[in-house]
């Protein structure tokens, strides 16, 4: 039986049906995939663990930001690894000195 996976272009497309915004492949690689992304290999989850990465970020925006709108807005468009994994770092404490 094949293995149904789902890449990070495809779960940018089920993100718009349901009117969300989409991801960077840094998000989709840390909270999916659990590792950097890769330029040269595609990023794909298996369809069967995408409610794990799903609950990592639950975990994450909870623990660093305190709710999940705020820490989606903030991570989703982080397009750098680095600024991706310092953000989540630091969560909400610098985040609301910025505002």
């Amino acid at each position: 039986m094949t293995e149904i996976r789902l890449s990070c272009e495809e779960f940018n497309e089920l993100l718009l049906l349901f009117n969300q915004r989409r991801v960077t492949r840094e998000f989709f690689s840390f909270f999916f995939l659990q590792r950097e992304p890769d330029t040269h290999a595609p990023l794909a989850v298996p369809f069967a663990n995408l409610a794990d990465g799903i609950r990592r970020f639950r975990g994450f925006a909870m623990l660093r930001f305190g709710n999940f709108r705020f820490a989606y807005r903030n991570l989703s468009k982080k397009s750098d690894w680095k600024d991706l994994i310092d953000t989540l770092k630091r969560g909400q404490r610098t985040q609301k000195r910025r505002s």
